[in-house]
């Protein structure tokens, strides 16, 4: 697996996949077509879409250009969104990095993705990455119960996302509505 893989394409290709993420993505999510872990089989590419669709329809402070992305972690989720990653290579600017869960440097990170790992080390990566403009995501309701932005999940065969508002509004980004109206909202959540 590649530590620092630098991707890179054009603006107009990183409108496209807005496009396609509002086309394609968020009326599947809507209308509950994605489907858990067969879904995944058929189309391995579905979460890391998701999160990247979940970028794109997010600001930060100042537009990272190339967007940095980091993995660290484990499970079906967490490899979909690395091979979503290395698949998006022609069409949008971004570095993946791979994270080392005993080691993880976060200083460089626009967007960390959590899959599966211990919950201390979740919940001390996220204080850390706490009022910081860094877009986080990860697997499972408590990855926003302890402080996460958004969280994938399977639930009833379906892939679905939430939204930690609490953690969204502590931040410099800023999400758009669209993405929030149909993510299932948690308030109360966090650190």
């Amino acid at each position: 697996m590649p530590t620092d893989s630098a991707i890179s394409a054009s603006m107009p290709s990183c409108r496209h996949l807005l496009v396609s993420f509002s086309l394609l993505i968020l009326p599947a999510l809507v209308h509950g077509q994605w489907h858990g872990d067969e879904r995944l089989a058929r189309n391995p590419l579905a979460a890391g879409a998701t999160v990247m669709g979940i970028a794109g329809y997010t600001r930060w402070p100042e537009a990272p250009l190339p967007l940095r992305m980091c993995v660290i972690g484990d499970g079906d989720l967490a490899e979909s969104v690395r091979l979503h990653a290395n698949r998006v290579q022609s069409e949008t600017p971004l570095t993946l990095r791979e994270l080392d869960p005993a080691r993880p440097d976060i200083a460089d990170c626009d967007l960390v993705y959590f899959g599966n790992m211990s919950a201390e080390t979740v919940e001390a990566l996220l204080r850390q990455l706490a009022g910081k403009p860094v877009l986080t995501l990860g697997e499972g309701a408590e990855f926003c119960s302890d402080g996460g932005m958004f969280c994938l999940d399977v639930v009833d065969g379906e892939i679905r996302f939430s939204a930690n508002l609490d953690a969204i509004s502590r931040s410099t980004l800023r999400v758009n509505p669209q993405v929030l109206r149909i993510s299932r909202q948690l308030r109360g959540q966090g650190v």
